[in-house]
């Protein structure tokens, strides 16, 4: 990505990029925090069954230049292809997804390993704003991470893999098991339309999510729940709130609209 296309990124995430680019641990916290605050994930290509390749390309315009966002493929290579082009080492990783209600959840979600200049490795996960973290999460085994009120855990498995545990109500549970062999857009893309299955929910309601400083909101179907702090709200929302409500995740209802999108 050259620097007229990074520093409309940045003005994407509401930072400017920075004259001196230090690809360390802080710069990398910054931008992550900025983008899952700033872009949503979202499902609108698969309500629109639009069968498009995951590349470099076409994420740019999509989010960038079109100000949407996407599913966990799209926005891990998005953020991937920008930290690469600040001097990081950064590539998405494939994962299995414990917390999902589909009978198969293997290779259902990406993740995004991070090596910054002093060498630390990082779980920068963009596509899990649901129950993800707020801030990048050291690839370190058992230790306890509380990256703002949430608790995190990764556990090196005896196969190799990791698995991400959250804590919820006093309780570890396992989120998603990933390996560090890297993923290409080929297998991104191949995962991506695997779910773009006329058959699956995911097809039929929207499925919004973003992070806020203090939570998250998402949109469900017609549900929109919102989390601030500890506290939790949960509502039905009728015809005439939702382009309110998807103006809230910074697009644009109806979601047909982006059909007609080159």
């Amino acid at each position: 990505m050259d620097q007229k296309h990074l520093e409309r990124y940045f003005e994407r995430i509401g930072l400017t990029m920075p004259e001196n680019i230090a690809a360390d641990g802080e710069l990398l916290e910054k931008i992550f925090r900025a983008q899952v605050t700033h872009i949503p994930y979202e499902n609108i290509d698969y309500l629109n069954l639009r069968k498009e390749p995951v590349t470099p390309e076409g994420l740019y315009r999509q989010i960038v230049e079109n100000g949407r966002g996407g599913v966990c493929y799209d926005l891990n290579a998005l953020l991937a292809d920008v930290l690469c082009s600040l001097g990081y080492e950064a590539y998405p990783v494939m994962a299995d997804h414990y917390r999902t209600h589909m009978e198969n959840t293997e290779y259902r979600h990406s993740g995004l390993i991070v090596k910054d200049s002093a060498g630390n490795r990082w779980l920068s996960d963009a596509g899990d704003s649901f129950s993800g973290s707020l801030k990048p999460l050291r690839l370190q085994d058992g230790v306890v991470q509380y990256p703002g009120n949430e608790a995190y855990q990764l556990r090196k498995r005896e196969d190799g893999s990791w698995m991400l545990f959250v804590q919820l109500k006093g309780e570890w549970v396992a989120n998603y098991a990933f390996r560090e062999e890297p993923a290409s857009l080929e297998t991104l893309t191949y995962f991506k339309l695997v779910a773009m299955n006329p058959e699956i929910p995911f097809t039929h309601e929207e499925l919004f999510h973003i992070r806020t400083e203090n939570g998250y909101r998402i949109l469900r179907g017609r549900t929109y729940c919102e989390k601030n702090g500890a506290a939790k709200t949960a509502r039905t929302v009728e015809d005439g709130e939702l382009e309110a409500v998807y103006a809230s995740f910074g697009l644009k209802h109806p979601y047909t609209v982006y059909a007609r999108n080159p």
